[in-house]
C-alpha cells in the first residue's frame, strides 16, 4: 500500500509539470528532463518514516504536501486559475 501511494504522487508531481499550458523552461535550460535519480529522490523522500505514513489528518500527511508544494514552487509550475497556494479543497 505504501508503495502504491508513493508511486501515484510520484506520478501526479511528474504529470503536473508537463500538464501546463505554457510549458516552463528554466532560464538555463533549453530542454527539461526527468532523470532516474531525481524520481529516487521523491520516491524515498515522500515513503521516509519522517513523513509518519501519510495517513489523512496527521502531521505527515501534511509534511508530503508541504514537500510536494515546494518541489512544484522549485519547479515553477503555476498554481491552477486564481489560486494563491497548490492545495485545492474538496467537500
Amino acid at each position: 500500500m505504501k508503495t502504491k501511494l508513493v508511486l501515484i504522487l510520484s506520478l501526479l508531481i511528474v504529470t503536473a509539470s508537463y500538464s501546463q499550458h505554457e510549458p516552463v523552461i528554466p532560464p538555463s535550460a533549453v530542454e527539461v528532463t526527468i532523470d532516474s535519480l531525481t524520481v529516487k529522490k521523491h520516491l524515498y523522500t515522500l515513503s521516509d518514516d519522517a513523513m509518519e505514513g501519510r495517513k489523512i489528518g496527521t502531521p505527515g500527511i501534511e509534511k508530503a504536501a508541504q514537500y510536494i508544494e515546494s518541489e512544484f514552487e522549485r519547479i515553477g509550475l503555476g498554481k491552477f486559475k486564481d489560486l494563491t497556494s497548490f492545495r485545492q479543497n474538496f467537500q
